[in-house]
């Protein structure tokens, strides 16, 4: 499914940045031509609808750098 390969592409994103603090505007926008914002937010949907353990703290990274994503 197509959904799922994007969602992929975004937690493998995350995970590659996650321990330097996340991606900066610029990786985001040439990786996959979107605001920071708003690749935290798609990030925060997909990681909800997948609760494995070990994405938790990918998740809490995406609420530290756009808190709007913990609303969505």
């Amino acid at each position: 499914m197509m959904a799922e390969k994007v969602g992929d592409e975004l937690i493998a994103f995350g995970r590659t940045w996650a321990p330097f603090g996340g991606p900066s505007a610029e990786d985001v926008f040439v990786t996959f031509g979107m605001s920071r914002n708003t690749y935290y937010n798609k990030l925060a949907r997909v990681l909800r609808a997948r609760p494995e353990a070990d994405l938790g703290e990918l998740l809490a990274l995406c609420y530290r750098r756009e808190p709007a994503s913990a609303a969505i």
